[in-house]
């Protein structure tokens, strides 16, 4: 059987290349295998303080730091792929962005396509 894992590569890939940002929790370690015809990953990091369902969920002061975590993201030469509020959490009082297996590359060349939020 061929188990795809790309996604969970890219994912793992992404936290290593952010793990000295502020808005992206430290990757402690990874791993991947199948069971029972079943792929699965694992990623262990930190633990969030609170996660977020919706926008709404938000004070405005938090909305203003997830905004900052997506301009960051293309400085940092990624393009996240999915800025849903699921996808933000707390720690430490600050707002961390999760959830890198949609992500892609951020260059010169396409540097402006990468901001997600306009």
């Amino acid at each position: 059987m061929q188990v795809d894992y790309r996604a969970f590569e890219n994912e793992v890939r992404t936290y290593r290349k952010l793990q000295r940002s502020a808005f992206a929790l430290p990757l402690y370690a990874a791993f991947r295998g199948y069971q029972v015809l079943k792929q699965f990953g694992i990623l262990i990091t930190e633990i969030f303080d609170r996660t977020f369902r919706s926008y709404e969920d938000m004070s405005l002061d938090e909305k203003t730091q997830a905004l900052d975590c997506l301009v960051q993201l293309p400085e940092a030469g990624v393009a996240h792929g999915d800025v849903s509020a699921s996808n933000f959490g707390i720690k430490d009082g600050k707002v961390v962005i999760i959830n890198f297996s949609n992500t892609g590359p951020c260059n010169s060349e396409n540097h402006d396509e990468c901001y997600e939020v306009r």
